[in-house]
């Protein structure tokens, strides 16, 4: 099949393990491939903040782009919001979250256009 005619990319398939990352915000994914990321064809960067009790990350989000987070595992503070394993918020876009780990958690974060 030739996917240029169609307007479309050829799909490509990767995997990268973050079990060993510190605590921190970690990319996942985006466009291009920022900072060792997996790249993809969209407009989105997705994010993994790994915390420990009482560690703090921020994220900035231009306006016009739609957040939303998911807590993977632990509990969290986000932008004030207190969360715990399997919640999740929309965030309103144009504004800096912060995320504070109150025990060890993963969150999840989509910066979508």
């Amino acid at each position: 099949m030739m996917w240029s005619h169609l307007g479309c990319v050829a799909p490509r398939y990767a995997e990268k393990s973050f079990a060993e990352a510190g605590h921190g915000m970690h990319f996942l994914a985006s466009k291009g491939g920022r900072d060792g990321s997996i790249a993809i064809h969209q407009d989105a960067n997705i994010l993994l903040a790994k915390l420990g009790g009482g560690i703090r990350v921020e994220h900035s989000i231009a306006g016009g782009r739609q957040p939303w987070a998911h807590v993977a595992e632990g509990e969290v503070t986000i932008s004030g919001e207190k969360l715990s394993d399997g919640d999740a918020v929309a965030i309103d876009g144009g504004s800096t979250i912060e995320i504070v780990g109150a025990t060890g958690a993963q969150v999840l974060l989509f910066d979508l256009a």
